[in-house]
C-alpha cells in the first residue's frame, strides 16, 4: 500500500448561502401569511407580484441549497486519485485514476482549450477558478479531462506519483 491522503473540498460561503436561504423563508413566510390573511383584498393588485416572489425564492433556495452541500472528496491510496461527490449523508465514487494515467495538470485558464478531449468532467464547488486546475489522462486510447480544486499538498504528491511512475 502506497501513498494515503485524503481531503474534502466544499464550497466556501456558507454564510451567503444561510443569508439567502432566511431572506427565501421570510419572503415565502410573509407571502403565505398576506395570501390566507384578509390582507389579501388589500394587496389585491400585488398578488401575481406576490406569486412570482415566491417562485423566485423558492428557486433562489433551491439554487443556494444545491450549491452549498454540494462537496468533493480527494483520496490517494496506492498512487489512485479517486474522486468522490459527497451530497448530504450520500457519497458516491465518480472518477477512479491510475496517476501513471495522468498526462498533465495545469493550472486552468478560462476559455483555453489545447487538447480534444472525448469528455470534460467538473468538480468545482466554487465559482473561483483562480484556484482551479485542469487535469487531463489517457483511458482507454481517448483522453479525458476534469477540473478540480486541489490544495497545495494534494497538488504536489500528484506529480510526484506521476513523475514516480515515469520512472517506474
Amino acid at each position: 500500500m502506497g501513498t494515503l491522503y485524503k481531503e474534502i473540498v466544499g464550497y466556501k460561503k456558507q454564510r451567503a448561502i444561510k443569508i439567502v436561504l432566511i431572506f427565501g423563508f421570510v419572503i415565502l413566510f410573509i407571502n403565505t401569511v398576506i395570501l390566507i390573511s384578509s390582507l389579501r383584498n388589500i394587496f389585491e393588485e400585488f398578488l401575481l407580484v406576490s406569486y412570482v416572489l415566491i417562485l423566485l425564492a423558492a428557486i433562489g433556495m433551491a439554487y443556494s441549497w444545491a450549491k452549498g452541500n454540494k462537496r468533493y472528496k480527494y483520496l490517494i491510496i496506492d498512487r489512485e486519485l479517486i474522486i468522490e461527490k459527497l451530497s448530504g449523508y450520500k457519497k458516491k465514487s465518480v472518477l477512479n485514476i491510475n496517476t501513471k494515467r495522468i498526462i498533465k495538470i495545469e493550472k486552468w485558464e478560462f476559455g483555453k482549450h489545447s487538447e480534444k478531449l472525448y469528455k470534460q468532467y467538473n468538480f468545482l464547488c466554487s465559482g473561483n477558478r483562480s484556484s482551479a486546475y485542469n487535469c487531463i489522462y489517457e483511458k482507454d486510447g481517448k483522453l479525458y479531462g476534469f477540473y478540480f480544486e486541489p490544495s497545495t499538498e494534494l497538488y504536489n504528491k500528484i506529480i510526484c506519483l506521476m513523475n514516480y511512475s515515469k520512472i517506474a
